[in-house]
């Protein structure tokens, strides 16, 4: 998936690279040789060769998401303006029509605005990522059990928490999720696919909830969610939402969770019903496509 969409990127940049410098010096003209400044050429070249090389690593690197696509929109746009740039070492620009001033100055700030806010909310993303990271931590120092796939906690470690939370009698939320077409995925895109897919899901998950809430892979494609302290309209508002971050339409999510309030309670018996409720969830659905 990212490598389509990576192709998909590169095919963009290569058409409006094209794109502006057939418009451009199809209607310019020509600047003689002996005027030609090959230390800007050279300069400006090496930025387009940059920003070539900053859209391929940002389409690899980054899930899909409204900030990948503000980051990659301002490096298209920044690019556009460079390509302009460039041009300009070759050929006249103010021999252009008037409307043609928008693509040299245009591009460039638009593309800066862009990235500015693509910034912003990476920034934004790698602390609540930051934050997961202490809280796993935390849980790793008493009890050192991770899932080499997704890097999330398993489910001895969920296991072990729930337990403390019961015994203390904190209130609490939990919550399960379920990948519904998971197998047929798997079984029409191969292994290495699902994998893909489990650890970008992994990633989504853990961009989405608090610092104090605990992720983990509970087996195969389900996955747990601890909420200490969360009250049931919350619980409910996150289950939705975070069944809607599977970067993948041809699988859905099925989510389910219950909440305890203050006081102690039985942590297996609670997991035996939001295990029931998983099954009943599913089941419901397939009466639901059936009908």
């Amino acid at each position: 998936m990212e490598r389509t969409r990576t192709l998909r990127i590169i095919g963009l940049w290569i058409a409006l690279l094209l794109g502006i410098s057939a418009l451009i010096l199809a209607r310019a003209d020509a600047k003689p040789l002996a005027i030609w400044d090959w230390w800007d050429i050279a300069l400006e070249t090496s930025l387009l060769v940059l920003i070539s090389t900053w859209l391929v690593m940002v389409a690899q690197a980054r899930p899909g998401g409204r900030i990948t696509r503000w980051l990659l929109a301002g490096l298209l746009a920044f690019g556009c303006g460079s390509v302009v740039d460039l041009l300009d070492e070759f050929v006249r620009l103010d021999t252009l029509p008037t409307g043609f001033a928008l693509l040299e100055k245009g591009p460039v700030p638009l593309g800066l605005i862009s990235l500015t806010i693509g910034l912003w909310g990476w920034r934004k993303e790698q602390l609540r990522i930051n934050q997961q990271l202490r809280t796993r931590e935390q849980f790793l120092r008493e009890a050192d059990h991770i899932d080499p796939l997704t890097q999330l906690c398993d489910a001895r470690t969920f296991d072990a928490h729930l337990q403390r939370l019961a015994q203390k009698g904190t209130s609490c939320s939990v919550m399960m999720l379920d990948l519904d077409q998971f197998h047929r995925f798997n079984h029409d895109h191969g292994m290495a696919a699902g994998d893909e897919l489990l650890h970008r899901f992994s990633h989504a998950l853990a961009n989405e909830v608090r610092h104090c809430d605990l992720i983990c892979r509970y087996a195969g494609d389900r996955f747990v969610v601890l909420l200490p302290r969360c009250p049931a309209s919350l619980a409910a508002a996150l289950a939705e939402h975070l069944r809607q971050q599977l970067p993948e339409p041809r699988v859905s999510v099925t989510a389910v969770y219950l909440c305890r309030g203050e006081g102690p309670f039985e942590a297996q018996s609670l997991l035996a019903e939001l295990n029931q409720r998983m099954v009943d969830a599913k089941a419901h659905r397939q009466w639901a496509k059936a009908g």
